[in-house]
């Protein structure tokens, strides 16, 4: 079977009770994380190790997401992102974890000082993909943390739609929310993403106790697109799609717990 996790955001002990369910009741023998592991959450450095350590226990598949990109190109400096700096925005709870200071302290370092820490972890991060598919006897699923943006264009060449600017920051398969404008399947796939959460930090205790994955259809009742970022950094829930060998699904999700 398969497991495909959501946005995790830093909740490491949201992560952990829902792995460890899924590893108890199921016989999993591929994880699929759409991405988005670090930032808004307090415990990035914590998931991170965590799943680090968890590769030799079945196969893990990870994929990039916006937030790791934006962490990459800040560490690597790689300058693909102009006049947006990385861990003043949307970082600094990652360089708190990372670093292990307080988000204040963390506010006045410089990159100088940030990047020897995330060093010993690039090679993991740089070895996320953009998007894993499978087949199953019932469907052909596409996997990626924003899903592909250009419907007229097959995964391997979505970057042929792009300007440069978007070609540099991986917009097809990281930053867009093009799926649920789709009318139909999308080169027969069903595409399976995380990215746009379904509950933010505006919504109501009632919104957040019963958000469940997303499905967008067709005027046929077909599946175009899943989402399954459930916003567990928000206090929604962490998410994850269960596949068998035939390509039946069901959700498990955990509500946040961090």
């Amino acid at each position: 079977m398969l497991a495909v996790v959501g946005d995790v955001h830093g909740s490491i002990t949201t992560l952990k009770k829902l792995y460890y369910t899924l590893t108890d009741k199921y016989l999993i023998h591929r994880f699929i994380f759409l991405g988005d592991l670090v930032d808004r959450g307090l415990y990035s450095k914590e998931v991170i190790e965590f799943l680090m350590d968890r590769q030799g226990e079945c196969l893990m598949t990870f994929l990039r997401g916006n937030h790791e990109d934006m962490l990459i190109n800040s560490v690597e400096n790689q300058e693909r992102y102009p006049d947006f700096v990385w861990h003043e925005r949307v970082g600094l709870s990652t360089v708190a974890s990372f670093m292990g200071i307080t988000m204040e302290e963390a506010a006045k370092k410089t990159q100088w000082e940030i990047t020897p820490y995330f060093l010993p972890y690039m090679e993991f991060f740089n070895g996320f993909t953009e998007y894993y598919i499978e087949h199953t006897k019932k469907h052909k699923f596409l996997f990626s943390h924003a899903g592909p943006a250009f419907y007229d264009l097959p995964p391997n060449r979505q970057y042929e739609g792009c300007s440069e600017d978007e070609k540099q920051r991986h917009y097809p398969f990281l930053w867009h929310t093009k799926p649920k404008s789709f009318k139909g399947k999308y080169f027969d796939y069903m595409i399976v993403h995380g990215h746009e959460a379904i509950v933010d930090k505006n919504s109501t205790e009632e919104e957040l106790h019963n958000v469940t994955p997303l499905l967008h259809k067709d005027k046929n009742g077909d599946i175009i697109s899943i989402n399954i970022d459930t916003g567990c950094c928000y206090g929604g829930k962490l998410s994850a799609m269960i596949i068998d060998e035939k390509g039946n699904f069901k959700f498990e999700l955990m509500r946040c717990d961090d």
